[in-house]
């Protein structure tokens, strides 16, 4: 694709594209509610790239045989991670157990699907009801501003793939899952200080950070591809 500062660029509702397309200078970002509305935007000529996640590039070409997606993430690779103390080590080791089940089950890639590569209103689908438990409150601090990881729906609720993680692992746990929703600049602070007992955010481990604080492996890679149209 050509330079993307001078394209117009789709993207779906609800997705976290619309965050990365926001912060490329020049480009021109239209939002659309279907996939379909998008896809027929861009073979139209109305919008110049498609940018979204692998899964929703890779379906969006199988459908679309004129349509290709380029060979590497636009935005390179975010791995994602979860943070905690590290002297909370019941917590720590649920957290490392419930990740490790999560992928082994292909239960995170029924949550990503759920989430990932669909409009928002879909979204809702793919929320669960809220966790209680008896073995008391562990607190989840996270920022709602990068769907659909982590966002506020339109009742005020905090949701999105990140969100239902943390809900497995409360509920794997047996405890009530409490929710923090907090500037992105304020969660590890605020895990250092006590205020919150875990970290899912839709973050990579910082090159630096308090000592007390422990990253688990990535859990999650994020990527942006552009799909395109080769005979433009």
């Amino acid at each position: 694709p050509d330079d993307l500062s001078q394209g117009r660029i789709g993207v779906l509702s609800g997705s976290a594209a619309t965050v990365y397309a926001s912060d490329i200078d020049g480009s021109a970002v239209l939002v659309f509610n279907t996939q379909e509305e998008m896809v027929s935007a861009l073979t139209n000529g109305d919008i110049d790239y498609i940018m979204t996640d692998y899964r929703l590039a890779k379906s969006i070409t199988l459908s679309n045989m004129d349509l290709a997606y380029t060979a590497s993430p636009v935005f390179g690779t975010s791995d994602f991670v979860v943070a905690l103390r590290t002297q909370d080590t019941d917590l720590y080791g649920l957290v490392l157990v419930a990740l490790t089940e999560l992928k082994n089950k292909g239960t995170l890639d029924e949550i990503a699907d759920r989430f990932v590569g669909l409009p928002a209103d879909m979204q809702e689908n793919g929320v669960t009801d809220d966790v209680t438990g008896e073995n008391g409150t562990v607190v989840l601090g996270t920022s709602a501003d990068f769907p659909p990881f982590e966002y506020v729906d339109n009742s005020g609720r905090v949701c999105g793939m990140d969100i239902e993680i943390a809900k497995y692992i409360a509920r794997k746990g047996g405890y009530t899952l409490e929710i923090i929703n907090l500037d992105r600049d304020g969660l590890l602070p605020s895990l250092a200080a006590g205020t919150v007992d875990i970290v899912i955010s839709a973050f990579s481990k910082p090159d630096s950070h308090d000592a007390s604080i422990g990253f688990t492996d990535p859990y999650y890679t994020c990527n942006q591809y552009i799909v395109y149209l080769p005979s433009r």
